[in-house]
């Protein structure tokens, strides 16, 4: 699986090959802002498991992304509306929800 946060290392790094899932965690912080993105690229032919668990993930950010939710609630506590497609199937993701989606 992805490592979050990764920190390049001789124990951990290993070349891009066209059978892996990239995953891109990216970021900068600025004088009045800081900015996240996370991109998840192929650059072969994914596998079956490798589609169904990104369009899984992709389920989850349009389910977010269609809720209503009362104002005042945190993120927390509308975090199992992204992971409910995943949780269907027996999947997990390892990393706070609107972070890990791309």
């Amino acid at each position: 699986g992805a490592i979050i946060h990764y920190t390049a290392s001789n124990l951990t790094d290993r070349p891009i090959t066209p059978s892996d899932m990239y995953l891109l965690d990216s970021g900068g912080q600025y004088l009045d802002a800081t900015t996240d993105v996370t991109r998840t690229m192929h650059y072969g032919t994914p596998t079956d498991y490798q589609i169904e668990c990104y369009t899984r993930v992709l389920m989850g950010a349009i389910d977010l992304a269609m809720l209503v939710w009362p104002e005042g609630l945190y993120g927390r506590e509308i975090d199992m509306a992204a992971r409910a497609p995943l949780w269907a199937v027996g999947l997990e993701y390892r990393h706070g929800t609107g972070h890990g989606i791309g």
